[in-house]
């Protein structure tokens, strides 16, 4: 009997040591989820902090390319009075899609493509692009032969003035003879013979 007396006092001991040991255990458990609860409310305040930075960003960026293209819709078209709007159908960016008025009232692009202004916006929204993926040239195969005569050494004045503001080159193969003249380079080929018609001195 003194014998049992002595394993329950034992198993007694034992069960409130091990009561203590879940204590300590327990004690330190809430700790660190007092910690982790902290750096959690932490990172959800910084989270917020950093959407706001990247809309703040993307905000600058959508202003930056609109500021461009009424830019040069001003410059090439100097006699009309195009502005477009870039509306974001998605906060992030996802989808965009571009209005281009004049006088207030929005262009049918279809009957405005004798001037050509699909293809300067084209030009800016290639370059833009480009630019942003850090990339320092663009390939075209006849582009461009849509815009009027009228409009057209704007436009590469325009497209020259933001290529060296940028550093920004452009290669561009047709067989449109008007483009002769507005080239830094102008290369000619015929029957596989390459020519160079004009080089910088």
């Amino acid at each position: 009997m003194l014998d049992k007396l002595k394993q329950i006092k034992f198993k007694i001991q034992t069960l409130k040591q091990t009561d203590s040991n879940i204590d300590k255990k327990l004690s330190v458990l809430s700790t660190s989820l007092q910690d982790l609860n902290a750096e959690l409310n932490e990172i959800l305040e910084h989270r917020q902090y950093y959407k706001r930075a990247i809309d703040i960003i993307y905000e600058r960026s959508i202003q930056e390319l609109k500021d461009i293209l009424n830019s040069a819709l001003a410059f090439v078209f100097n006699d009309r009075n195009f502005e477009i709007d870039i509306i974001l159908s998605d906060k992030r960016g996802k989808s965009l899609s571009l209005v281009i008025m004049e006088d207030g009232h929005v262009v049918n692009l279809r009957r405005a493509m004798g001037m050509g202004i699909k293809c300067v916006v084209s030009a800016v929204l290639h370059i833009y692009y480009l630019q942003c993926k850090n990339s320092k040239i663009l390939m075209l195969d006849e582009a461009y032969s849509a815009i009027s005569a009228e409009y057209l050494p704007n436009f590469f004045a325009f497209i020259k003035q933001l290529c060296e503001k940028l550093e920004f080159k452009i290669v561009l193969i047709t067989h449109d003879e008007r483009f002769k003249e507005y080239g830094d380079k102008v290369y000619s080929i015929n029957q596989g013979l390459v020519q160079c018609l004009l080089s910088p001195i």
